[in-house]
């Protein structure tokens, strides 16, 4: 579930501004094919990369964060 959120959201963020995934890509130095599973879902980004996609994007590392920690089960 986490990973489709945050897929979901990046999506959706890079779209409204209008910038492809290879821009994404280049301006975040975070690989196009990375940016793609994560799109996708299948592969939840380290805090590192996601760091680096909220920065180019513009938007705060809790975006991405916020939805999929009130739907999460604490562990």
């Amino acid at each position: 579930m986490v990973k489709r959120l945050i897929g979901k959201k990046l999506k959706s963020s890079r779209l409204k501004r209008d910038k492809t995934i290879q821009q994404l890509a280049e301006r975040s130095r975070v690989s196009s094919n990375m940016i793609s599973r994560i799109e996708r879902g299948l592969t939840t980004p380290s805090v590192e990369i996601l760091m680096k996609l909220a920065d180019s994007l513009g938007v705060s590392l809790s975006y991405f964060i916020e939805e999929a920690e009130k739907g999460s089960p604490v562990v």
